[in-house]
């Protein structure tokens, strides 16, 4: 959180030791040294640039220092991508560098189900010692690498290592947005949204002014760069009044897990009402309409399926929301010239990852938001 010089130091002069000091809506643990130089008075500032790491985006930023250590964060606007524009996680960034509940160093669990620390040296060379006996003993096959580090560079190292070890059990955190991708449309990775050109926006679960692979970005593109007149609407489905959600246009409050069946009923609507791309349905899609198998039995089709479990009524039942939500979404979608809806967030986080996001690409689909202006870019 940034808040002012004078403050901060006001804030720090009442502390003794590494005190903990309450700060605008937070509690900040303060290191020994902080505390005893702003006793002191008035220290020696300065400024460094850097980037944001708590996403992948890493943004410019510009870091206020008293004798060495930070006490203010913003934007550097002399970065070329990010302008001075900093989203409010990065805005929060000391709250993480001083939060009481950070962890600060290696724990080991002990068998009565206590942490003990230990240090880097310690746990490192641990870890590699156990990871060399299996690799020794071609037991490679028993190590499982679990990350939600969206870097490119991160991941393959990850692979690398793994590979070393005689490993391939690596996991990702957005493993079920891609499986969904893989089998919708044969995608091995996460494919681009066109925000700057997208006029109706659906986001579920994703939180885009504060979460997803670039809140800066997000900002810029559906409000920032654009006239007052040519806003992006955004439609926000999800399960708290977030920072996002309370900017949304229209806000869908449902259960957590039934994303999928909020976009099933708005597709709902747009199919009955015939205001989904037919022609794009038409030329790109398989199984929207009944069809027969090899074997010669009758198939469901997508529209079928649609209109016979997925009417506005029993969706939000299912999400607990009113009918009249899901209409209106699906009703702004379908008179926009580029509607895109988007999936992130709590909506993968359950066990129905992977078919919530084959819902809303199915969404997708129906809107035809594939390859072309403010769509999902392949």
């Amino acid at each position: 959180m940034i808040v002012q010089r004078r403050e901060f130091l006001k804030l720090l002069g009442v502390s003794t030791g590494a005190a903990s000091v309450g700060a605008c809506g937070g509690t900040w643990l303060l290191p020994d040294s902080l505390v005893e130089l702003a006793q002191r008075g008035p220290g020696l500032e300065s400024q460094k640039q850097t980037i944001c790491g708590l996403c992948e985006a890493g943004c410019g930023t510009s870091v206020r220092l008293v004798d060495g250590l930070p006490v203010g964060l913003k934007g550097n606007p002399r970065h070329p991508l990010t302008r001075g524009g900093l989203c409010p996680v990065g805005q929060a960034g000391l709250e993480v560098l001083y939060s009481p509940d950070r962890i600060r160093e290696p724990l080991r669990r002990s068998r009565g189900g206590g942490r003990s620390p230990l240090s880097w040296d310690e746990a490192l060379t641990e870890i590699a010692k156990r990871l060399s006996e299996l690799r020794e003993v071609g037991d490679g096959h028993r190590i499982a690498f679990l990350t939600g580090d969206p870097s490119q560079l991160s991941s393959d190292l990850l692979y690398r290592l793994a590979h070393s070890l005689g490993c391939s059990n690596v996991a990702r955190l957005d493993q079920p947005a891609v499986a969904a991708y893989a089998l919708t449309q044969g995608l091995e990775t996460h494919p681009g949204w066109d925000l700057s050109a997208a006029d109706v926006v659906i986001s579920f679960g994703l939180d885009l002014f504060e979460d997803g692979s670039s809140p800066v970005h997000a900002i810029s593109a559906l409000v920032g760069s654009r006239s007052t007149e040519h806003l992006a609407e955004l439609i926000h489905v999800g399960t708290r009044l977030s920072p996002s959600a309370s900017k949304a246009k229209v806000r869908l409050d449902i259960h957590p897990g039934t994303y999928a069946a909020a976009a099933l009923g708005i597709a709902h609507v747009l199919v009955r009402e015939g205001s989904y791309d037919r022609q794009f349905v038409a030329e790109h899609t398989s199984g929207f309409d009944d069809w027969v198998d090899e074997r010669g039995r009758e198939r469901k089709g997508f529209r079928r399926l649609l209109l016979e479990h997925y009417y506005p009524s029993r969706a939000a039942l299912l999400c607990g929301c009113e009918p009249a939500r899901i209409v209106e979404a699906a009703r702004r979608l379908g008179a926009a010239a580029a509607p895109l809806a988007l999936v992130g967030g709590s909506a993968l986080g359950g066990s129905n990852a992977t078919w919530t996001a084959i819902a809303v690409q199915a969404l997708n689909a129906v809107l035809g938001s594939f390859d072309r202006g403010g769509g999902v870019v392949l």
